[in-house]
């Protein structure tokens, strides 16, 4: 066998294939990189390596982050090689360990698992994401060679890892009764979540990542709605499913509009979120008749919201969950019989009645479910369907 030192293990350049050797996962820390390379599973009797830590003594790597895997050898191999195998942790959405890809944009947010053999199957590495696991996993690879009598053999090696995420260390969430409001700087009135100057709900966390990067919050949202204007007009709303909170224009954009929250030099952040879903109590039939104000709505609200990480220790990491929480609120909203007719008379905040409320909202918690959305709520968040005669 070749016995090399630890600087030649990192001279990937100067080795050729007899002598392949696997690279560490993509992590700047130095001293993390000598205690990878101190925790390096035995090697088989082929010689057989891969950067990982034993059952006892795991080697640990950072969720979110893209990483290399190989498989290499330290001397030449009984015969020539056939196959190479790996086999991955099982991944899926109720046991998430390693995916390919998280597309996550505006209008589109999707994770693509790796639920069985890569398509590098056949190869001496793989690349994939870490998933917020939080615990011991492994990787196992077997190389079949074929002898010089024609048949085959097979020597596996197999690499441990523990999997680091981001921790929740605590969380708030106050949440407002729904109110009859108008915003500052605005006429109209909304039937709205909280009062008009101020906020429905607050989450907030104090969190630790263990490597910098940047909290943020995604919000999805649903809403159902019925409401009847004072000419006898329907109008109604549906949501066509949960949608990313990302604006009410076009223009809107990934996360929602909400600040990222770096990490000190520690790992350390609070991140925040706020919001205050409503519906309008004014509606025009084709938004260039006047308004009309509505004599009874009834309404309902739901929201699912995902604390989430992306690191920026390393090239072509991914946003990872960290934490998750759901709120709903509703109610019905009617029109007083001596409000005013018309809407240039003015309409204030005490011409409608909440005659139900319905509110529940639920505390950040610890997750390993993804947000995933196949639209933004731009395409509908004001969008009421009033039919025209």
């Amino acid at each position: 066998m070749i016995v090399r030192t630890l600087r030649q293990l990192f001279q990937r350049a100067a080795l050729n294939r007899s002598t392949r050797l696997c690279s560490a996962p993509r992590i700047k820390n130095r001293r993390l990189e000598a205690e990878m390379l101190e925790s390096r599973s035995a090697v088989s009797d082929w010689g057989l390596t891969i950067m990982g830590g034993t059952a006892t003594n795991p080697l640990s790597v950072f969720s979110s982050n893209l990483e290399n895997v190989d498989v290499a050898w330290q001397q030449p191999l009984p015969g020539d090689v056939v196959s190479i195998k790996w086999d991955l942790p099982g991944s899926s959405a109720a046991n998430p360990v390693i995916f390919k890809d998280y597309v996550h944009n505006r209008d589109r947010g999707e994770v693509m698992w790796v639920t069985g053999p890569p398509p590098t199957s056949q190869a001496e590495a793989v690349a994939f994401y870490w998933g917020p696991l939080g615990g011991v996993t492994q990787i196992k690879v077997t190389v079949t060679v074929q002898m010089a009598d024609g048949t085959l053999a097979s020597q596996s090696i197999t690499g441990h890892y523990n999997v680091v995420e981001p921790s929740l260390d605590g969380q708030i969430n106050p949440m407002q009764p729904p109110t009859v409001g108008i915003l500052p700087g605005e006429t109209r009135p909304w039937f709205m979540l909280g009062p008009a100057e101020g906020n429905g709900i607050i989450y907030g966390a104090a969190v630790h990542s263990g490597q910098p990067g940047d909290f943020f919050y995604i919000q999805l949202v649903s809403a159902e709605g019925e409401a009847q204007l004072t000419d006898g007009t329907p109008c109604a709303r549906s949501t066509a499913g949960y949608r990313l909170d990302g604006g009410s224009t076009e223009d809107a954009h990934y996360p929602n509009p909400q600040p990222s929250w770096p990490t000190d030099n520690n790992g350390n952040a609070t991140p925040m979120m706020a919001d205050s879903p409503r519906a309008p109590l004014l509606h025009s039939r084709n938004l260039q008749d006047e308004f009309k104000p509505v004599t009874e709505l009834e309404y309902s609200f739901s929201a699912k919201v995902f604390l989430m990480f992306e690191s920026s220790d390393v090239g072509g990491a991914r946003p990872v969950p960290v934490a998750r929480a759901e709120y709903n609120w509703g109610g019905t909203v009617r029109l007083k019989e001596a409000a005013p007719g018309v809407y240039e008379d003015g309409y204030d905040v005490s011409d409608w009645d909440i005659v139900a409320v319905q509110t529940s909202a639920g505390p950040l918690q610890p997750t390993d479910s993804w947000p995933e959305w196949g639209g933004n709520s731009y395409q509908d968040d004001y969008t009421w369907s009033c039919p025209v005669d």
